[in-house]
């Protein structure tokens, strides 16, 4: 799952074996934080996922802490409500160039195909 709340300075997989909930937003009714997502996490495809983005020439680290925010966990809940679904995430770099974006896409569809 790549989320846009999840902004790193090189591309991190998250690697937690049972990601929190984060609730990463405010000003919301209490009910909203009381929410949990407790899908499993899935560190064997972060692992198969970090060596393809490798692979690809693509620098990458893994956080074996990063929990699940509202990017990933708010879709997710509508799409998986059962929560069963082990899940990983992607985080996005904010500053790239529009050359080495379009790069970047194209090892990322390439890399998806082969870790899914």
């Amino acid at each position: 799952m790549i989320s846009a709340h999840w902004g790193s300075r090189i591309p991190t997989v998250s690697r937690a074996v049972q990601p929190e909930t984060i609730h990463d937003f405010s000003g919301f009714p209490a009910e909203l934080y009381k929410l949990q997502y407790p899908a499993p996490g899935a560190p064997e495809m972060a692992q198969a996922a970090v060596l393809v983005l490798q692979q690809a020439g693509i620098p990458v680290e893994m956080d074996g802490t990063r929990g699940l925010d509202h990017g990933a966990w708010v879709p997710l809940s509508l799409m998986f409500p059962a929560a069963d679904i082990p899940v990983t995430q992607l985080s996005l770099q904010r500053i790239r160039t529009r050359p080495g974006t379009s790069r970047w896409d194209a090892r990322c569809a390439r890399c998806a195909n082969r870790v899914c």
